[in-house]
């Protein structure tokens, strides 16, 4: 029972952690930089691409729950996030639920505040509600004996790409929400 609470523990730490994996680190080294970049432009006004951004945020939530019972990225997810930040997000929950015989029970909640447009770009300051969601042994649905993940405040980041904005990064931080 004390191995069983100390992995617990330590997932919950790491699982906070998850989601402050940054879509990106700023260090793109895919182009020379000689190439002229392929930016998408919204044909949207800013209130229509707000919306469509606190839509995708809201799918992903969803896609979540598919995810984490599949184990691995799922039609869904994949539609809701960037390629890379799907395979960071695999790898995470690999690396600390998955492997260890472990998943996620319940649905995240991500309330959106404030959204952030800068072209191509969003960033959505939410509130991560995990109040609802639970780390489990693979293959249980009993709560029983199992914290909630809880609420936090963190950042989505948003890119456009040809067919909609998709979640790109999502990073939670210390506090209260």
């Amino acid at each position: 029972m004390g191995r069983a609470l100390g992995t617990i523990a330590a997932t919950a730490a790491v699982l906070l952690s998850l989601s402050a994996c940054s879509g990106s680190d700023g260090d793109d080294d895919s182009g020379s930089g000689d190439e002229p970049s392929a930016e998408i432009s919204s044909t949207l006004s800013p209130r229509e691409d707000k919306a469509a951004i606190t839509a995708a945020i809201a799918d992903y939530d969803k896609a979540l729950v598919g995810f984490n019972d599949a184990q691995e990225v799922t039609d869904d997810l994949a539609a809701v996030t960037t390629e890379q930040w799907a395979g960071s997000l695999l790898t995470n929950y690999e690396d600390n639920l998955f492997s260890n015989d472990q998943q996620m029970i319940g649905r995240w909640r991500t309330i959106v505040g404030v959204i952030t447009l800068d072209g191509n770009e969003a960033e959505a300051r939410v509130c991560n509600d995990g109040s609802k969601v639970f780390v489990v042994d693979r293959g249980s649905d009993s709560t029983r004996g199992a914290q909630p993940r809880g609420r936090a405040p963190g950042t989505v980041a948003l890119v456009l790409e040809e067919d909609g904005w998709k979640v790109d990064g999502y990073a939670v931080t210390d506090g209260l929400c």
